[in-house]
Parts: structure tokens; C-alpha cells; sequence
């Protein structure tokens, strides 16, 4: 096991609950600000850093996670959906033939798990292939970056075996979920809670301690498990009830499906993708 793994994870969990919960910045002033930005840009017609304001997907993730411990679910599950349509024009919109960043993985796999969980296949089916377009390009190993996203492309893949390529760590977490795929749901319950740790571990509250914060969006919400979940769900397993306090959150245990998001009516994502989407002799 992980050595990282001996971390209290109660007392992360209680801090990142407190945190977005006592957020102290309304959404108002989060819209202005990040306005402003894109309003300077589009004067300058500068496409490289309008482009990036689009990554600021966190924002609207850090306000789903407050909506939805204040007990607003509705307004909690629009904010993450809307989190997910930003992030995926940030992705669909890069062109790795010019630049890439080994730091956009972590990116990837958030797309990836949450297009996944609220079945927007065509959104999913487009972040896997420019995954696979950036890996192309981008020469540093992806074990160095983010497990995670490793974790849900194969399993999107469905490769369970042969995962030296992916993880340089063969006791990592994710090769034991993976290669344990099909074990009982008893069998498997020690490793979906040391999972659970993990994704607390690798969260934003520990970006002081630990080497690879991986969750910096939706650090109360373990999208990746889920996915696994939903794999062995239809492989016939009954999806199990892990004993642990990260899957009983407001967060963790939000609707999905009450979401009415529509990013057409998405005023500020419009007017960014006025500029970016025309013009594309323009290279970022």
C-alpha cells in the first residue's frame, strides 16, 4: 500500500466540506471577475489566453459543491453540468500540434468521468479522442501527471490487463481496481475504500503535502469510482454501498438528472466561443 495512504482522511474531508461551504465569494462577483477577463481579451482579440478562461471550469465546480452542501441541489448539479460544457470546449479547442501541457490531464480525466456519469456520450466519445490525439503529442509520461485519468480511459477501453504502460507503480490503487475488476463485491470493498482515501489524499486540500494533487475540481465528488461502478454495473454486479464518509456527502450523493443546464443559454461561454470558434486560420 501506499504510504500516502496513512493520511487521517476524516480531517481532509471535514476541511474540504468547511471550505465550500463557507465560501465567501458570491457568484455574482465570480462572473464579474471572470467577465472582465474575457471582455479584455476579446478587445485584444488574444484567442491563447481567451482560450484559458475557459479552463476556469474549478470556479463553477467550487460553487456546484457549495450549492449542494447549502442543501440546493438544483443549482448545485447546473453549475457542475456547466462546469463540464466549459471544460469541454477548453479541451475540443486545443490544438496539441502547436502546444500541449502534461498538466491537462488532470483535466481530461474530469471531462471524461463526468460526461461519462451524465451520459453525454458524444461529449465523452470526443474528449477520449483528443486524448488519444494529445498523448501524440505529449512526450512525458502520463504516470508522472495523474493516475486517475489513466484509470478511466482504460477503463472506458475496457484494457484490464497489460498496464505497465499507463501506471509505473504496479501496487497503485488504480491496477489493483482494474485487474480486480471482476472479484465480488465483498472481495472488492477494501480496495473501493482505500479508493475513496485516495481521492481525498489527492485533493486540493492536500496540495501542500502531496506531490500529485489530482482533484482540483469536484474534490468532494469521486467521479472516477463512480465510473468504475457503473462498468461493473453492467458487467451484472450490484452496485455496493461503501462504508465510507466521502460517499455520503450532499456532494457525492447528488441528482444528476436534475440538471436543466443548456450551454446555448450560457451568456458569457457564448461569447467566448463567438471569437474562438470563427477564424480558425488563427492558431492558438
Amino acid at each position: 500500500m501506499e504510504t500516502s495512504l496513512k493520511t487521517d482522511t476524516t480531517k481532509i474531508l471535514k476541511k474540504l466540506i468547511k471550505f465550500y461551504k463557507e465560501r465567501n465569494i458570491s457568484e455574482e462577483e465570480e462572473y464579474e471577475f471572470t467577465e472582465s477577463f474575457v471582455d479584455k481579451y476579446l478587445s485584444e482579440n488574444n484567442k491563447i489566453n481567451l482560450l484559458g478562461t475557459l479552463g476556469l471550469t474549478a470556479n463553477a465546480e467550487a460553487f456546484a459543491q457549495h450549492y449542494l452542501l447549502k442543501g440546493e441541489a438544483s443549482k448545485g448539479v447546473n453549475k457542475l453540468v456547466q462546469g463540464l460544457y466549459w471544460m469541454y470546449k477548453y479541451i475540443q479547442l486545443q490544438n496539441f500540434y502547436t502546444r500541449t501541457t502534461p498538466f491537462l490531464v488532470y483535466e481530461f480525466g474530469y471531462a471524461m468521468g463526468i460526461s461519462w456519469l451524465l451520459g453525454k456520450d458524444e461529449i465523452l466519445e470526443t474528449i477520449i479522442a483528443k486524448f488519444e490525439e494529445f498523448l501524440r503529442y505529449e512526450k512525458t509520461t502520463m504516470v508522472t501527471h495523474s493516475f486517475h485519468t489513466s484509470f478511466l480511459y482504460l477503463l472506458y477501453k475496457k484494457y484490464f490487463t497489460s498496464l505497465e504502460k499507463y501506471f509505473d507503480n504496479e501496487d497503485s490503487i488504480y491496477v489493483r481496481l482494474l485487474v480486480n475488476i471482476e472479484k465480488s463485491n465483498q472481495e472488492l470493498m477494501p480496495l473501493l475504500i482505500e479508493a475513496c482515501d485516495n481521492h481525498l489524499i489527492r485533493s486540493s486540500a492536500m496540495s501542500n503535502k502531496v506531490i500529485n494533487t489530482e482533484f482540483c475540481c469536484l474534490d468532494l465528488y469521486p467521479y472516477e469510482i463512480f465510473c468504475y461502478l457503473l462498468v461493473r454495473e453492467k458487467m451484472g454486479f450490484e452496485p455496493p454501498v461503501i462504508p465510507h464518509k466521502l460517499m455520503e456527502t450532499l456532494v457525492a450523493t447528488a441528482d444528476l438528472s436534475l440538471a436543466t443546464y443548456h450551454p446555448e443559454d450560457d451568456v458569457l461561454l457564448m461569447k467566448i466561443l463567438s471569437l474562438l470558434e470563427r477564424g480558425r486560420e488563427i492558431r492558438f
